[in-house]
């Protein structure tokens, strides 16, 4: 049986990766890719949260449309097959969101995508889903954004919803940190703050991690909970919704933004 060998390579700012393509007759539909050699230099971070309905995505566009309005060329990515957050990432970041997931696509396939949609990107933006180690089981990481963090090799931005606790924060922040020390947690964002007062409660008992900003409650800026899909990005939030959701975030977040455009990220 004959037997074909390709070798080839693609290297970029961004990410490299070598691959042999492997050809025989009874595979020509069905070609296998064998992606190794991964590595990163792209700045970037996960923006992730202990639960849904915590803020991610409403932090997700706030930070998009900021770093944006900076003239910084972000890429954004959605963990999971959900297609109306891709959609409100476009509306905020003026690119087209992508889509990675960690249980239709392997490790390697997922580099790469993420590697050829950041070429000539000045920064990443992946937005989560679900909680932080929420996946397909309980007993592994298996299609979790903590899953995607690690392959891709980013540092982990947790939204806390505070809404509801203070020195309670504190507690939560700490069992993420600890949970899966191959993890890193960059920086906590504090949603739902009460105000000044409440902010200080929190600040005083978190020691570990550093706390980038906070965002006052404000209902008008939040993005509407659905179900199933039931509405898509440009029929509810507007562009100009998503511009106002990034000025508040501008306004309250500056220490996070700094934050990204200063970090070198790890090879």
């Amino acid at each position: 049986m004959s037997r074909y060998v390709l070798n080839m390579g693609y290297s970029s700012t961004v990410g490299s990766f070598r691959w042999s393509i492997i050809l025989t007759p009874s595979s020509v539909h069905s070609i296998v890719f064998t992606i190794t050699g991964y590595s990163s230099i792209m700045k970037g971070c996960v923006i992730s949260a202990p639960m849904t309905a915590s803020g991610k995505t409403t932090v997700t566009l706030g930070l998009l449309s900021a770093l944006r309005k900076r003239g910084i060329t972000v890429q954004p990515f959605k963990v999971g097959p959900d297609f109306i957050d891709p959609g409100l990432h476009e509306l905020a970041a003026g690119l087209p969101s992508h889509n990675l997931d960690g249980w239709m696509l392997t490790r390697e396939e997922n580099q790469w995508l993420f590697a050829r949609a950041c070429e000539g990107k000045d920064v990443a933006v992946v937005e989560g889903v679900m909680g932080l180690f929420d996946g397909f089981e309980g007993k592994s990481e298996t299609g979790s954004t903590a899953e995607m963090a690690k392959w891709l090799d980013l540092p982990v931005i947790l939204v806390i919803d505070a809404h509801p606790m203070a020195r309670s924060a504190a507690a939560i922040i700490r069992g993420f940190q600890s949970f899966d020390p191959g993890l890193k947690i960059a920086g906590v964002i504090l949603n739902r703050v009460a105000g000044e007062k409440h902010f200080r409660m929190i600040e005083d008992a978190v020691r570990d991690v550093p706390i980038l900003g906070w965002l006052p409650a404000n209902p008008s800026i939040e993005i509407p909970e659905r179900h199933l899909g039931l509405f898509t990005a440009k029929e509810e939030v507007t562009a100009l919704r998503v511009r106002a959701i990034g000025d508040f975030f501008d306004a309250h977040i500056d220490i996070a933004l700094r934050s990204l455009r200063s970090r070198s990220h790890p090879s």
